[in-house]
């Protein structure tokens, strides 16, 4: 890199990108430590496993990809689209999840109504006369 700025720090130049890099690392290392502390521990909640580990994964590979971007720009960008391109999918795996809890929740709830009905069991008296 002193080859490349001749002698100037990367934070003179990137301001933006550097400070884009401390606050990712940081990122990376909380969610680091939180899948390591959900390891360790004998919670079974594996949603929450696999949603730091995402984590995880994402905010490490986009340091790699800024500090590549400050070093070879025209390199940085064409990784930094390709980047994009996968959260772009990731988000859009997450969103289908999301769908089919919710269609889970509306079929259980419409199940529900049918058995118990749409008032259900509040306004009925003990001999189930209505009150």
């Amino acid at each position: 890199m002193p080859v490349k700025y001749h002698s100037t720090a990367p934070f003179e130049t990137h301001n933006a990108l550097m400070l884009i890099v401390i606050i990712v690392t940081l990122v990376y290392a909380a969610a680091w430590q939180i899948e390591h502390h959900l390891q360790t521990s004998n919670n079974n909640s594996s949603i929450h496993r696999i949603i730091v580990t995402k984590i995880s994964l994402l905010s490490g590979s986009l340091v790699a990809v800024v500090l590549v971007l400050v070093i070879v720009p025209a390199i940085g960008w064409f990784i930094l689209l390709v980047w994009t391109l996968f959260l772009m999918k990731q988000i859009y795996e997450a969103c289908q999840m999301l769908h089919r809890l919710y269609q889970s929740i509306s079929l259980v709830s419409y199940v529900f109504n049918e058995v118990v009905g749409p008032r259900g069991h509040l306004s009925q008296g003990r001999n189930g006369l209505v009150a």
